[in-house]
């Protein structure tokens, strides 16, 4: 059986990257735990500095 993808979104721009790639990488892990697929824009392959409409 397929999981469900979950996409992980929230507020990055003017926050801490580190931070914000921590917090992202909790709720990845948490969705996981859930039985979802999620999908954490952070590990798309693209820089950080690519524009947040390209994650």
């Amino acid at each position: 059986m397929e999981k469900d993808k979950v996409y992980i979104s929230g507020a990055i721009a003017h926050y801490n990257i580190d931070e914000r790639k921590g917090a992202f990488a909790n709720a990845e892990q948490n969705l996981r735990n859930m039985g979802f697929s999620p999908v954490n824009p952070f590990k798309n392959g693209l820089p950080d500095e690519a524009h947040w409409r390209e994650h």
